[in-house]
């Protein structure tokens, strides 16, 4: 199966070599990166109900639903990635539903209490690919619904990566500005953005949709 990530603004081919080597090399390039992790759930934990819906976007390995699952069984968890070489090592993980698809070409109907996008969004191209995908998270999102992101941000901290992820910036890696993040998020319906990870500008904030 094609990797839609390529048709819907994402550049990097997750293929089953990168798919495999993941886990790994995520912790190489974020300090921190299980840190993240439980800050993540920690912010679940204290600002969603029991029985919530969340969607995992870009779920990939399943990171983030093995750990919703732990946390409670009562939420109600789907996990979509567009790379079926990711979602097969998901399978081997977590109990949730998962699905083969973009966000984009996401096409049930139903709304979600909460919609985490770890690690996606700085994949995909500046103005309107980026815009459509945050407007796609509030229309998969109930109104007061959570949202969390994770991303890489241009904060000014590219010198201190390496080489090969310096050169990868505007090709693989399309960074936004703090301001850029937050207008996009407010014409699209949200809240005040608050910044609650960063490590050498991977940085992690939440949000949730107006009323």
């Amino acid at each position: 199966m094609p990797d839609n990530r390529l048709s819907s603004g994402h550049m990097k081919n997750f293929n089953d070599s990168v798919a495999k080597e993941y886990e790994q090399d995520i912790r190489k390039k974020i300090l921190g990166y299980d840190v993240m992790q439980n800050l993540i759930t920690i912010l679940i934990n204290h600002e969603l109900p029991l029985n919530s819906s969340i969607l995992v976007v870009g779920c990939g390995t399943g990171e983030e639903i093995v750990r919703l699952e732990k946390l409670s069984s009562s939420y109600q968890i789907i996990g979509i990635d567009p790379s079926q070489d990711m979602l097969s090592l998901s399978r081997n993980k977590v109990k949730s539903e998962l699905v083969c698809t973009s966000l984009e070409n996401y096409e049930r109907s139903e709304k979600f209490n909460c919609v985490l996008s770890i690690l996606v969004s700085h994949l995909i191209k500046k103005g309107d690919p980026k815009n459509n995908f945050f407007s796609c998270i509030s229309n998969k999102l109930k109104k007061g619904g959570l949202f969390i992101g994770v991303d890489y941000m241009d904060l000014g901290l590219n010198k201190f990566q390496n080489k090969i992820f310096q050169e990868k910036i505007d090709t693989t890696f399309h960074p936004i500005t703090e301001s850029v993040l937050e207008s996009v998020l407010n014409q699209n319906g949200f809240d005040k953005v608050i910044y609650f990870f960063n490590s050498l500008g991977f940085k992690g904030y939440f949000t949730k949709k107006n009323e």
